[in-house]
């Protein structure tokens, strides 16, 4: 497995990396990169499909001031030709997408852009009634002060219901090490208690206080 997802990492670089280290959305009918800068590399970083330096890279660009919203990322940045905020695809903000983002963020080593995006969400989710909805208006913060709902966006919504435990799965740095439960908290973070994770057949406890964990399994079976 290991020797396939290595072959599948150097297939992608060959072909949807660029020269100068861009990452394409897609490849054309011919299989030229597509050029368009969006979110979906994001997604990249989450599933850790990018050489370290070519993610530490792509990370920087996720949150450069034309993907960046204030409340999320795009999908599609403000400076492309078919920017809409108000776009389903193409210049909105995904809630999961976004939850996708964070995570993938902090697994390339960019502990300060995970937090940006995940309290730029929290905050959309605060004006929301907090319930994050399917999406929402990619419309800058410093325009508007809260953000734009979409019309026809679902809410509640399964991906977008998710995204909050995935949030705060990133930034308690939830994991399995050796079957082992473990937690690494962004700093910060503040005092957080978590009842009830189910992990290898037990239940257990997650206290975060003082940027530390305290991991206990409460029940087994």
């Amino acid at each position: 497995r290991r020797a396939r997802a290595r072959r599948l990492r150097t297939a992608f670089h060959a072909r949807f990396v660029g020269p100068t280290g861009e990452v394409a959305i897609a490849l054309d009918a011919d299989g030229r990169r597509v050029d368009a800068v969006a979110s979906n590399t994001g997604h990249c970083l989450w599933c850790g499909l990018l050489e370290p330096e070519l993610a530490r890279r792509a990370a920087r660009r996720l949150l450069g001031p034309d993907l960046w919203s204030g409340w999320g990322v795009r999908t599609l940045a403000s400076t492309m030709a078919r920017y809409d905020p108000l776009s389903y695809h193409n210049g909105s903000v995904w809630s999961h997408d976004n939850a996708i983002l964070a995570a993938g963020l902090r697994r390339a080593g960019d502990d300060a852009g995970a937090r940006q995006v995940a309290e730029g969400l929290l905050d959309a989710a605060a004006a929301f009634d907090g319930q994050l909805p399917e999406l929402f208006a990619g419309s800058a913060r410093d325009a508007f002060p809260e953000p734009i709902p979409y019309p026809g966006a679902c809410s509640p919504q399964a991906w977008a219901s998710a995204s909050p435990l995935l949030l705060l799965t990133t930034l308690a740095g939830l994991g399995s090490r050796d079957g082992v439960l473990v937690a690494h908290p962004l700093p910060g973070l503040g005092r957080l208690e978590i009842d009830g994770v189910w992990h290898a057949g037990a239940r257990h406890r997650i206290v975060i206080a003082d940027d530390r964990a305290d991991v206990r399994v409460l029940a087994r079976g």
